[in-house]
């Protein structure tokens, strides 16, 4: 009867010694999926098409640099993706005057794709030159865009 008890106890205690790794292992696959959501929850801001409507086709690379500069500084609410489009939409001078004045629309569209919102960046001065103007009507806009997706 001693050896019966013993083989019974053996047999439970090996079966409980596969067991515990199973737990361990199911334990750390609830908490790898826990920790998952959480990564996908990183918010995100990026630089779509870069464009200009009116022409001036030279200003496009200083507008493009500048917005993924400025939206690098930017740090959008926890959970949101956003891809920000940019277009010169007025890039021109002031008949009889040296002031310049520069427009730039932003369109804000969500992770899929959606438009969630439009901002608009403008600047004017005298006697700059078409990518300073250009670049100081994008960080104005970008404070606009900051504004929208810190929502």
């Amino acid at each position: 009867m001693n050896r019966r008890l013993r083989d019974a106890t053996g047999g439970a205690s090996s079966a409980l010694a596969t067991k515990r790794p199973r737990g361990w292992l199911a334990l750390l696959g609830a908490l790898v999926t826990i920790v998952a959501p959480a990564r996908a929850e990183v918010a995100r801001l990026s630089v779509g098409e870069v464009s200009s409507l009116v022409g001036h086709a030279e200003v496009v690379p200083a507008l493009k640099a500048t917005l993924a500069s400025e939206l690098a500084k930017v740090r959008p609410a926890a959970g949101h993706s956003w891809i920000v489009n940019a277009s010169l939409v007025k890039l021109e001078a002031r008949k009889g005057t040296s002031r310049k004045e520069a427009a730039i629309s932003f369109a804000l569209r969500d992770a899929e794709g959606n438009l969630r919102a439009v901002v608009q960046g403008a600047a004017s001065g005298e006697r700059v030159s078409d990518a300073d103007l250009v670049e100081a009507a994008t960080r104005g806009g970008t404070k606009a865009v900051a504004d929208v997706v810190a929502r």
